[in-house]
């Protein structure tokens, strides 16, 4: 009689679940009918010669000093009809209109400080609604549009930059400066937007994958290379690991070292609570999904005044890609020389704001 009781109920739970999933036909009118808006950018007649990223500044004449504008995708473009151009940038996160006016030939266009990548120009801009002559200095050249180019390259290729990847700034004795290039941005791992100068040096490193770009660490044991973190202090409580931090200290103070160049026998031991706390950076081994094919690109390069000069290299593994770039804004970077032409009759160099405005 139980068993009866209980399949009954058990029928009524499915007759009232299949109740509640079944489709009455019944139809609800909103309460508000939102109509379809053409939305419009103000753009849909002019062509970009010019999108990049940059920081804009503006002279404040009370403060009598430059005050940020705001940073995000600065634009020229040029009219279809009229061949006029104009000068538009967009803040990154709100896109709000930071400058919008007309790029004339008369507008005299300066270096600021005698950085080529550094422009300064007056203008009559109309970003605030309002025409309002303003003083306006630009930068160029800054790290976070390294990051979009070699995302923007990789993808013309189907493939994925690896994350995690950074190319550092170096100095005498410091293989990872404050400088940071990355490879993939991300919210997880963002660094300080910083500018290229001359006379500074950089280590390249990219890695790219035909897999979706995130190695994983498969086992702690793989890690054999490790680097001593300068700025970190802790008394570690093990014998072992107090031996092989002295003699870490001494033979491999600055730059990495792999842990089978150690004299002490106990030198996994020693390592775990070494790296646990901080005193050693771990270069761990990381593994992409079985048949994803990568690839690792690494080279030191000087930012000099006539040029980048690639120092450290090697021959690269010849191969026919099954990709094509059509892309114009990644062939005229690919048509690139890394030197400059040497400019005769000590004529100054122009800045690339200065020779837009020529054309």
């Amino acid at each position: 009689m139980a068993s009866t009781d209980h399949e009954d109920r058990r029928d009524e739970e499915e007759t009232t679940v299949a109740a509640e999933d079944e489709d009455t036909g019944a139809h609800i009118a909103p309460i508000v009918k939102l109509e379809e808006v053409a939305v419009t950018t103000g753009e849909e007649h002019e062509d970009a010669i010019l999108d990049m990223k940059a920081k804009l500044y503006r002279f404040d004449k009370d403060g009598n000093q430059w005050k940020e504008r705001g940073v995000g995708a600065v634009k020229l473009l040029k009219h279809k009809e009229t061949g006029k151009v104009r000068l538009v940038m967009r803040q990154s996160k709100t896109l709000k209109i930071c400058a919008n006016h007309l790029v004339l030939p008369t507008m005299s266009v300066q270096e600021h400080a005698g950085n080529d990548k550094s422009c300064v120009w007056h203008a009559a801009d109309y970003a605030d609604g309002e025409l309002k002559d303003e003083l306006f200095c630009i930068r160029f050249a800054s790290v976070q549009n390294v990051t979009e180019a070699i995302q923007k390259v990789a993808a013309a290729y189907d493939c994925k930059i690896v994350e995690g990847v950074l190319s550092h700034q170096l100095k005498q004795f410091v293989i990872d400066g404050n400088k940071v290039v990355l490879s993939v941005s991300n919210p997880e791992t963002r660094v300080d937007d910083a500018e290229f100068e001359e006379n500074e040096v950089y280590a390249i490193d990219i890695v790219t994958s035909t897999g979706d770009g995130k190695p994983k660490l498969l086992d702690e044991k793989q890690t054999t290379v490790y680097k001593r973190a300068v700025d970190r202090n802790y008394h570690l409580k093990m014998k072992a690991s107090r031996f092989i931090f002295s003699e870490i200290s001494q033979k491999f103070p600055i730059m990495p070292f792999t842990a089978r160049a150690l004299e002490e026998k106990r030198a996994r031991l020693g390592l775990v609570e070494c790296v646990n706390h901080g005193l050693l950076q771990p270069y761990p081994v990381l593994h992409e999904k079985a048949g994803d094919l990568v690839a690792h690109i690494k080279f030191t390069v000087l930012l000099m005044p006539n040029g980048s000069d690639r120092i450290t290299s090697h021959g690269l593994q010849e191969l026919q890609p099954t990709k094509t770039i059509e892309d114009p804004e990644i062939k005229s970077w690919l048509a690139l020389g890394i030197k400059s032409k040497k400019k005769g009759g000590g004529k100054k160099k122009k800045g690339m704001l200065s020779a837009i405005v020529e054309l």
